[in-house]
């Protein structure tokens, strides 16, 4: 299994900026010939987001954000493994939770 590292530039709360940099390395990692392509922690939203991540448009615009990416990619014949800032689906405690989610 040929596994592409998705070592970005990112820049935190540019989660179209950071997005369209992932799609580009994970075109560029296909033609590569990877099967998986892996992006750092909270690579959507730039590390680290500090105190974006209390703001409920923020989480959300990440889940967009990401269900973008997997659909930029669908086609690619590779999975993504790309970190984002999802919700909690606690009752108590913070309202958002460093994620890692795979495109397949």
């Amino acid at each position: 299994m040929k596994i592409a590292l998705g070592q970005i530039n990112t820049t935190v709360g540019d989660l179209t900026g950071n997005v369209d940099r992932m799609i580009r390395a994970a075109r560029d990692a296909a033609e590569a010939g990877a099967q998986v392509v892996v992006f750092p922690e909270l690579s959507i939203t730039g590390y680290p987001p500090r105190d974006l991540v209390e703001k409920p448009t923020f989480v959300e615009r990440s889940g967009q954000q990401l269900e973008r990416l997997a659909a930029e990619t669908a086609s690619l014949p590779l999975s993504v493994i790309a970190g984002y800032v999802g919700p909690s689906r606690s009752s108590t405690g913070k309202r958002a939770t460093n994620s890692a989610a795979d495109s397949r």
